[in-house]
């Protein structure tokens, strides 16, 4: 049975033309469990890391299987502190549960590492735990997880 959040982010997807698919899973929280019983591996992964720059929030989009630079990101953006954001902060500017991050969040500034381009399939949280994200970039579809 499909939930309220995942059909509703699913249409928000389509409205903005990115084709997707919802994949069901156990109630998983971490990427690793997720895309292991989803039978795609953490380089098909994406992650919607939730972080504090200076006085804003941003959302910085990178593959699962790739570390980030703070100190690349704070030189790109001009700024001086970058952290992630503390789980209370995560749940009051998106509305959702830890380890349900979506690629994409109304009214957050978003930076997608140029390397998420480089994978085919693309699977990523919906906000919801038992519900994933799917887009298959060849037919214009991507997946959240």
């Amino acid at each position: 049975m499909m939930d309220k959040i995942s059909l509703d982010y699913s249409k928000k997807m389509a409205e903005l033309g990115i084709n997707n698919k919802i994949l069901e899973h156990s109630r998983l929280v971490e990427a690793a469990d997720v895309v292991a019983e989803l039978g795609y591996t953490l380089y098909d992964s994406v992650a919607t890391l939730i972080m504090k720059a200076d006085n804003d929030f941003i959302a910085v989009l990178r593959r699962d299987v790739t570390k980030i630079s703070f100190k690349k990101i704070k030189k790109l953006l001009k700024i001086n502190i970058l952290r992630i954001a503390t789980p209370e902060e995560f749940k009051k500017i998106t509305g959702l549960e830890i380890g349900t991050a979506r690629f994409y969040i109304p009214g957050i500034r978003t930076y997608i590492d140029q390397k998420v381009f480089d994978i085919k399939s693309i699977l990523g949280g919906t906000g919801f735990c038992k519900k994933s994200f799917f887009r298959n970039k060849g037919d214009r579809t991507i997946a959240l997880r």
